[in-house]
């Protein structure tokens, strides 16, 4: 099985998202599900799964939505408490059964004055 690489852009981290925006996030398995010599896929996402982390008992970031499909998972989240990071988790089964988690942090910054 090829080594795991999730396509998270800049660098393993989004820009800080505002406490009053709607965004979505996605990650992408397509190389890790690809044949490394030819670039063909040879397993696709049967499911995909996502969690929040650093919210305590109360779901301050809230995942709004979530979707997959065969090489990608997709979160749509809103919320959040200004100066906290967040940690979302994204735990991926394939048709052919592997399972994969990535983690990737959201910090929670006001963009504009209330």
């Amino acid at each position: 099985m090829a080594q795991c690489t999730v396509e998270i852009p800049i660098q393993n981290a989004y820009p800080a998202k505002d406490p009053d925006a709607r965004k979505d996030y996605t990650l992408g398995w397509r190389k890790w599900l690809s044949n490394p010599e030819t670039g063909e896929l040879i397993d696709t996402i049967a499911s995909a799964v996502f969690a929040v982390t650093g919210t305590g008992l109360t779901p301050d970031l809230v995942i709004f939505a979530q979707s997959f499909d065969e090489t990608t998972a997709t979160i749509w989240v809103v919320g959040g408490v200004v100066g906290k990071t967040y940690w979302i988790r994204c735990r991926v089964t394939t048709v052919a059964g592997r399972i994969d988690d990535a983690c990737f942090p959201l910090r929670i910054e006001q963009r504009c004055a209330a």
